[in-house]
């Protein structure tokens, strides 16, 4: 049985919603309900395709242990989520927001790659 855990409703529009009122899902009336047992995963790899339908994200795990392969990285690819092109934007304005919150609390995230 699914242990029922209610997400706090603090009476504000969500943050991605503000402002506009007749964007605002009704979130505040969601109900969020969570396995006994949810398995929580880690990814650093994140691999993207799209159709006229949806987008599906590919979240995996790189193999960085010496010894494995040829020089080639191998990815363990655990997850897969897929979600409506409409839906994908409202998580990646979400997901925006969010990050721009964590870097004004903890400085900036340098995603450049490094040069060898």
């Amino acid at each position: 049985m699914a242990a029922k855990r209610s997400a706090p409703n603090s009476g504000k529009m969500p943050a991605a919603t503000q402002g506009d009122p007749s964007k605002a899902l009704e979130i505040a009336k969601l109900e969020l309900r969570y396995p006994d047992q949810l398995e929580t995963l880690y990814s650093n790899h994140t691999q993207l395709m799209m159709s006229n339908w949806d987008l599906t994200f590919d979240f995996g795990l790189v193999d960085l242990r010496p010894g494995r392969g040829s020089g080639t990285k191998k990815v363990d690819v655990h997850s897969r989520i897929i979600m409506s092109p409409g839906h994908a934007k409202q998580f990646s304005q979400v997901l925006a927001t969010t990050i721009k919150t964590y870097e004004e609390k903890f400085g900036t995230l340098n995603v450049e790659p490094k040069k060898d």
